[in-house]
């Protein structure tokens, strides 16, 4: 018994070593704090048995394994005569040797028993605590980890959020611009009020001019705001939905953010089969999609795909090779169309690029964002200048998720737009490749989902 207990004993120190350092010159028993085992009183080889052994006879033990006969003593006034035999001294034999005192052997197991008892209980409790120590830093080790990434988060948004108030900052020095320029007025007018004849007072027509200059500024301000709290909306919930994921920040607008478009496994279509081109001149050569009548402005490939409430990754590469105001796009969750020659196409989402010198002054490519509501009518909803042109082959991914509500768009592995979409575009019987001018090309057109 006392061997099991030098065994757990010998098990607890091995699992304790990691977790608490051991005690110099201290041995087991002092570090979980209990009493040894009680020692026997008497070893068996130190029992002897007195029933036989005469009174004179020294008091000495004979070991187990060698039991020698005791010789016997006469006393001193006896006197023994030679025919008279001694008389026999009965020996020791290996019974008598062996037996310890019962009363002995039952205190001392009973004592052992329950030492032995308690020491279990205390190596219990003790793995009990450790197991409850490992689990407290499992979770405090957790807890760390969510501080981090939020803290990862916060720092995005901190550094998006000074960008944004300090364009704020900028139209509110405008604001207070124009509401100095109008109080100046008011001061002017009252002068005027009470010096009728006093020249050079401003008239109303100038007063209603700084008013308009103030009111457009608030307006513009209002819009600033009103934008960051969207892309914000909107960068959330693709955060949410892990599509968008962070990388190393860039320079620019959504620096820090990219698509995660290795997600996206399940192939839905991929190339041009089964395509009908309803405006325009297209030319389907392997894996390349080309529209060559410059005259035609609203030109369109019409492609069967079925899309429904789940996220959906559209990838092409495109590139106009025209002259003047140029434009290429893609339709997507297309449905309801009824003219095949309109200004819009049915119930859809028109991801688009243009260059326009007579609208914008510049030769710049602009990225912009359609809600389709019908043949007719179609509203712009973004609109963003885009770094490089599309005269060169670009790489464009665009992920439309209808549940979570919002479209990204990515040009070249950048992401250019995240946008919250709120007009309920969640399904779609075709897509549509769309091309102002000519030169518009389009390749590698796929559709997937996860």
């Amino acid at each position: 018994m006392r061997l099991r207990s030098y065994i757990v004993l010998c098990a607890l120190a091995v699992m304790s070593a990691g977790a608490q350092e051991s005690v110099a010159g201290q041995s087991a028993y002092d570090i979980l704090g209990v009493s040894p085992a009680i020692e026997p009183t008497a070893t068996l080889a130190q029992v002897t048995t007195t029933d036989n052994i005469p009174t004179g006879a020294p008091d000495e033990t004979a070991p187990v394994e060698e039991t020698a006969p005791v010789e016997a003593t006469a006393p001193a006034d006896v006197e023994v005569s030679g025919d008279q035999p001694a008389a026999p001294v009965p020996e020791a034999t290996d019974a008598t040797l062996a037996e310890p005192a019962p009363d002995m052997v039952a205190d001392g197991s009973a004592s052992a028993s329950d030492n032995e008892a308690a020491l279990m209980a205390e190596i219990m409790r003790l793995l009990a605590e450790r197991d409850t120590l490992y689990q407290a830093i499992n979770d405090l080790q957790e807890e760390n980890n969510s501080l981090k990434s939020q803290l990862t988060d916060f720092d995005y948004y901190k550094s998006r959020s000074a960008e944004l108030e300090s364009e704020i900052a900028r139209l509110e020095g405008m604001i207070q611009e124009k509401d100095a320029a109008l109080a100046a007025a008011d001061a002017r007018l009252a002068e005027v009020d009470n010096k009728p004849a006093n020249e050079g007072a401003p008239t109303e027509d100038q007063l209603a001019a700084v008013t308009a200059e103030r009111d457009a500024a608030l307006a513009v301000r209002d819009s600033a705001v009103a934008s960051r709290i969207e892309a914000e909306a909107a960068l959330a919930a693709a955060q949410a939905s892990g599509s968008v994921v962070k990388t190393a920040p860039t320079a620019g607008y959504l620096s820090g953010w990219a698509l995660d478009t290795s997600r996206f496994t399940k192939k839905l279509r991929s190339g041009f089969d089964g395509s009908a081109s309803r405006i325009g001149s297209w030319k389907i050569a392997g894996a390349t999609a080309s529209q060559t009548d410059a005259a035609q402005y609203f030109s369109r490939l019409e492609l069967p795909l079925a899309q429904t409430k789940v996220a959906t990754l559209y990838h092409f590469k495109a590139r106009s090779t025209g002259s003047g105001w140029i434009g290429l796009g893609l339709h997507l969750f297309v449905e309801d169309v009824r003219k095949k020659h309109g200004y819009g196409e049915g119930k859809s989402l028109l991801v688009w690029f243009t260059r326009d010198r007579a609208a914008r002054g510049d030769d710049a490519t602009y990225l912009q964002l359609y809600r389709s509501d019908n043949d007719v009518v179609m509203e712009r909803m973004f609109d963003a200048e885009l770094a490089d042109g599309i005269d060169s082959w670009r790489s464009v991914d665009i992920l439309y998720d209808p549940a979570a509500e919002y479209i990204a768009v990515s040009v070249d592995g950048v992401l250019r737009i995240v946008y919250k979409t709120f007009f309920g575009r969640d399904s779609g019987a075709t897509v549509s490749l769309r091309t102002l001018g000519g030169g518009g090309s389009f390749s590698d057109f796929a559709a997937w989902t996860e």
